[in-house]
């Protein structure tokens, strides 16, 4: 269809490719170039979508000037605020972090960055998770997913379009995990930590 309209378009396995090295960096080339770039989020899927931006970023004719060192150095500082953002305070010695997490995928990278977190707790630590989700979402299947990393579930109401309320939340996983505390929005929820 792409090519019906005239589109200018790349696909993974026909213009270029990428794989997961040991290191954690990501092996991208195509006919034109090879890189190896670093791994700036977390999670094995961000390695698809970051194969997919230096796609777009290639065909838009963007890394043509430049060499392969200074590509990866550009990705080198990429980050995406609420994605594993820790959030500092002077209000409270705790660490808090942050992740807009909402699917499958999010969860595993998140059970994978708690494991090791709990790792580093020291005696007494807990770690709570304040949770809020959107409609559509699998709230269940994503708290199935971390549920072994986590100490607490703090439930909160999101009050944007398609954002649950507490109680909605609390319905959907009454079956999956205990809930702690419940809180009506996430201004709420914040205060109490």
């Amino acid at each position: 269809r792409l090519e019906e309209l005239n589109c200018r378009h790349r696909l993974y396995a026909r213009d270029y490719h990428f794989e997961l090295l040991e290191n954690g960096q990501t092996l991208w080339h195509s006919q034109q170039l090879s890189l190896k770039l670093p791994s700036p989020l977390d999670g094995a899927h961000q390695a698809v979508n970051l194969s997919g931006v230096v796609a777009g970023l290639e065909l838009l004719g963007y890394l043509k000037d430049h060499s392969a060192d200074t590509i990866a150095d550009r990705f080198n500082s990429v980050q995406c605020l609420g994605r594993l953002q820790r959030v500092t305070s002077t209000l409270s010695a705790q660490e808090v972090w942050v992740d807009v997490g909402h699917n499958q995928q999010a969860a595993e990278v998140l059970f994978d960055f708690l494991s090791k977190a709990q790792l580093e707790i020291s005696s007494g630590g807990r770690i709570i998770v304040m949770l809020g989700m959107l409609q559509g979402k699998s709230s269940a299947g994503f708290v199935k997913a971390m549920a072994e990393a986590v100490d607490e579930w703090w439930l909160c109401g999101l009050q944007c379009e398609r954002g649950l309320t507490v109680q909605q939340l609390q319905a959907e996983l009454t079956s999956v995990t205990d809930v702690e505390k419940t809180f009506e929005n996430v201004s709420e929820v914040i205060s109490h930590a």
